[in-house]
């Protein structure tokens, strides 16, 4: 991919946006005048909408082009070269590979434990695919669940006046300060399985680099998945998403009717965040979402509030901070969460189970050989101070 195609495409956005904004000046200009818009302006701005989306569309697929790990099944490395062989054995052959002579490979239950770099493969692959693997935090566990310790003093880091702890002069009584009050929250890491298939006769053919195919397709149906739990989830027996975390009593949350949205609650989200926090914040909504919050402007500088990323790798900002698009936010309606403004990695955890586990079975699906693939995944708000939420729905 040659970089000249990629400024070609960041020019034709920037011009597409020049040519909304006058569009949506017209608009106000006509409201103004005659209190309606001509219909004619409105179809303008829908075709100019597409257009944007269009050309922001084209520009993440080649971004993502651009920045999706190489996965490479080639290695000098003689470990790596055994553990490849073993795994394309085994998917190829069963435990009956001529290859598969390295028994460790084995789960008790018969299936096959992918080595490192296969697993890092398939992470790393979920990752660029993934919103929220790339905006929250993210911990590796060897257990089942993890388990934090939480300070609820409710003090946040800055130069104000802290119960826990004091300053004091070289000589100076030294008072007992307050005992912090902990708090346990355990995240739990579910397991996630997926099931791609496929012929022996492909398996077979000397083309098709198999170990590659059960990577991508690990990583595709992995990445759909837990890109929606980290968001909806329901916490029972898959991630508490953002959205259903609502054990979190500090969770901020501001309801007002869709009619009545405007730019002033925007600003508003912004600002409900602590400062620390606000500064490392990113909004995340769906891209119906972003259209309509487009024509907003700042009411006390009369500029729109939402510009694209014109560089390779910046994101678009709203109110100066990355808003980011995800399908698996709700679209506007009512009695919808439809915006999230966070430091999400402060707001949210998900926890990652070291393992992937294979499982070849060629006899329930004839002729498909299914690979059953499982992983363990966990997430959830771990400090709900650093996330807020716009909302639909009768004012609260």
């Amino acid at each position: 991919m040659q970089i000249s195609q990629i400024t070609q495409n960041f020019e034709k956005l920037a011009k597409n946006w020049k040519q909304q904004q006058e569009a949506y000046d017209e608009k106000f200009r006509q409201i103004e005048r005659k209190g309606m818009v001509d219909p004619l302006t409105e179809e303008k701005i829908k075709k100019l909408n597409d257009a944007l989306d269009y050309q922001k569309n084209k520009i993440s697929e080649l971004e993502t082009a651009f920045n999706r790990p190489e996965i490479s099944t080639k290695n000098s490395d003689e470990n790596y070269y055994q553990d490849k062989t073993s795994l394309e054995s085994y998917l190829k052959k069963g435990i009956d590979g001529n290859y598969f002579s390295e028994k460790k490979s084995l789960s008790s239950d018969g299936s096959f434990l992918l080595d490192n770099t296969t697993s890092k493969n398939i992470i790393k692959t979920i990752e660029s695919n993934s919103i929220m693997r790339q905006l929250a935090s993210v911990e590796k566990i060897s257990t089942h669940a993890l388990e934090i310790i939480k300070d609820n003093d409710n003090q946040d880091a800055g130069w104000v006046e802290s119960k826990t702890a004091k300053w004091v002069g070289e000589t100076d009584d030294r008072p007992e300060t307050q005992i912090s009050k902990l708090d346990r929250q355990v995240i739990n890491a579910h397991e996630i399985y997926a099931q791609p298939k496929i012929t022996q006769k492909l398996i077979d053919d000397a083309k098709i680099d198999i170990v590659k195919w059960i990577i991508e397709k690990i990583s595709s149906s992995f990445a759909k998945v837990e890109s929606y739990a980290f968001i909806n989830g329901r916490g029972n027996t898959e991630p508490q998403g953002i959205l259903r975390a609502n054990n979190n009593s500090n969770k901020q949350s501001f309801t007002l009717p869709q009619k009545d949205f405007l730019a002033d609650d925007i600003i508003k989200l912004y600002y409900s965040l602590p400062a620390q926090y606000a500064a490392r914040g990113s909004f995340l909504m769906h891209r119906n979402m972003l259209q309509i919050i487009r024509s907003f402007k700042c009411p006390t500088t009369g500029h729109y509030i939402w510009s694209p990323g014109l560089t390779l790798g910046s994101p678009d900002t709203l109110l100066g901070a990355p808003v980011y698009e995800s399908p698996d936010m709700p679209l506007p309606a009512d009695n919808a969460t439809v915006i999230a403004f966070a430091d999400f990695k402060e707001a949210y955890k998900i926890v990652d189970r070291a393992n992937i586990n294979i499982i070849r079975d060629p006899f329930t699906h004839k002729p498909f050989i299914k690979f059953y693939a499982t992983k363990r995944i966990g997430g959830d708000i771990v400090n709900s101070n650093a996330i807020s939420f716009i909302s639909f729905g009768d004012e609260n």
